[in-house]
């Protein structure tokens, strides 16, 4: 019974949590100017618009600006949206001295057609995390998108609440930024070890 009762932080102890979190910037320098120099590790953060605002090539740009420091992303796409020539665009405005290729080899794209495919793969990506070391846990998940899950099953809250509960615990156990992409469409939960990425 005591493990399931929340632990109390005083305000000395939550601003020490936040002091030791980054800020990952999504790659324009306006937008992470507004947000006081991007996105802070353990958060979640919901990016939702029209069709074709531009919801996933920000997806994209913040996946790619991750990578080519070195870092893991891992890349749900749940629309087959995701486009490595896309990214490679995107890689090629970077002044840095990571190869291209190597960035890409950074962003592992799992594909999920059903939320429930994408819960299994959120447990699996945390039993992975859980037995290996710190240096290879994602810096960033990126979920493109959670409404093209959410939509064959409206009226199941439940679906809902479990994938926040999922997203939160992936946030604080494993210092991970959750990214989650709001809008609608259609393959089983995948594997995170050697997945390549074909151009498209």
């Amino acid at each position: 019974m005591q493990s399931h009762i929340p632990r109390f932080h005083n305000g000395i102890e939550l601003l020490g949590m936040i002091e030791a979190t980054r800020l990952l910037p999504i790659g324009i320098a306006s937008l992470d100017d507004m947000l006081l120099n991007g996105l802070r590790e353990t958060s979640i953060t919901e990016i939702a618009g029209e069709t074709s605002s531009g919801k996933t090539q920000l997806c994209h740009l913040a996946a790619v600006t991750t990578a080519q420091r070195g870092e893991r992303v891992i890349y749900f796409d749940t629309t087959n949206s995701f486009s490595a020539t896309r990214a490679n665009q995107f890689l090629a405005t970077f002044p840095t001295n990571l190869p291209s290729e190597a960035a890409l080899a950074n962003i592992t794209v799992v594909s999920c057609c059903s939320v429930f495919a994408l819960l299994a793969s959120l447990h699996e990506l945390a039993v992975q995390a859980a037995a290996s070391e710190q240096a290879s846990w994602p810096k960033m998940v990126i979920i493109d998108s959670i409404s093209a899950l959410l939509s064959p099953v409206v009226g199941g809250l439940q679906h809902n609440q479990g994938g926040t509960k999922r997203f939160s615990s992936m946030t604080h156990c494993y210092r991970a930024l959750v990214i989650g992409q709001d809008q609608a469409t259609c393959c089983t939960a995948g594997d995170y070890s050697d997945q390549n990425i074909e151009p498209h």
